[in-house]
């Protein structure tokens, strides 16, 4: 039914104000009960101080929720084009991360998600890359999208969980508030979707679906649907204005996992399911080893003595706190 409303409305754009289209938002009253700006005690650091993050918007990865079907996916989809888009601005690196991942993981219907669903779902489970659990847009059908997840996955993701601080609060929807909260994030944002008059997007409706809003002066949108940047007419609507918190916790050992594996002789451990990261095993703590060091290490010899060994997601989180 989406479809053919969404056919009448590119052919007959005037009928956006009646016909109403879900893309995958659903509304929760609870939202508007987070944490306002300011009020908690998140360490918030200035990354734009002129609040314009469309460079990083331009050099994501573009993902569209949809293919043979639409997945309703929007709330997860914009939550990880925010983090990816701190990812590059905070560390210069470019992340893919899965939205299929987040949406099973937060119980996507055929309805849609809550943004604070997805939020601590997110705080619950992490995130894990798009070459751990994507999906073939041409073959795929809803059943096969939103399968369970595999479990080595999502120790994947509750790994993320202990290397990384997440937090979020809600922003006032005023000019100044929103310029502020740009500083910080991208921000995470409901509103109608989608009326175009000329070049500008119009807000004729109640909030619909989730989208990130990358700039306010002259307001620019990413979306998961193309076009993806959308920029918006002045009196465009804003609902459940979120900020976005991610850095990188000092890591906590535990030791006495840690020193289990020294005891058997192992010097090194490799992680098989993450992105190839090895680590060496000192009592109580372990230490990444850097790439370019690696080559230095005679890791085939270690193998073979049996001091290096792969180890599962599963395992990894557990040498963590």
């Amino acid at each position: 039914m989406n479809f053919f409303k969404k056919r009448i409305i590119e052919k007959y754009p005037w009928l956006a104000r009646f016909l109403r289209i879900r893309y995958g938002l659903i509304l929760d009253e609870k939202s508007d009960k987070d944490y306002v700006m300011g009020a908690n005690d998140i360490n918030w650091k200035v990354l734009k101080p002129d609040g314009d993050w469309t460079s990083e918007a331009e050099a994501i990865v573009k993902e569209k929720q949809h293919g043979r079907f639409d997945t309703m996916g929007c709330v997860g989809y914009s939550l990880m084009n925010v983090i990816e888009m701190l990812a590059l601005n905070k560390w210069d690196k470019k992340w893919n991360l899965s939205d299929r991942y987040i949406n099973r993981m937060s119980n996507t219907t055929r309805n849609g998600n809550s943004m604070r669903t997805v939020l601590d779902t997110v705080r619950k489970y992490g995130v894990v890359n798009e070459k751990d659990w994507g999906w073939d847009r041409a073959t795929f059908n809803w059943n096969t999208y939103y399968k369970t997840v595999d479990k080595q996955i999502i120790n994947k993701g509750e790994a993320w969980t202990k290397e990384h601080l997440f937090g979020y609060d809600s922003v006032w929807v005023t000019p100044q508030a929103l310029k502020e909260a740009l500083k910080y994030s991208p921000l995470y944002v409901a509103g109608y979707a989608w009326y175009r008059k000329g070049m500008l997007y119009y807000s004729v409706g109640s909030p619909n679906h989730c989208f990130t809003v990358v700039k306010y002066n002259q307001a620019i949108a990413y979306d998961s649907y193309e076009p993806y940047i959308k920029h918006l007419d002045d009196s465009y609507k804003l609902y459940y204005v979120k900020r976005i918190y991610l850095e990188k916790k000092d890591a906590e050992y535990n030791a006495d996992e840690i020193n289990k594996l020294i005891k058997r002789g192992i010097q090194y451990i490799i992680r098989a399911l993450g992105n190839g990261e090895v680590y060496k095993l000192e009592k109580d703590k372990m230490i990444k080893v850097e790439p370019q060091e690696i080559r230095d290490i005679t890791i085939l010899n270690l193998k073979d003595k049996n001091k290096l060994i792969g180890i599962t997601e599963e395992l990894y989180s557990k040498l963590l706190k």
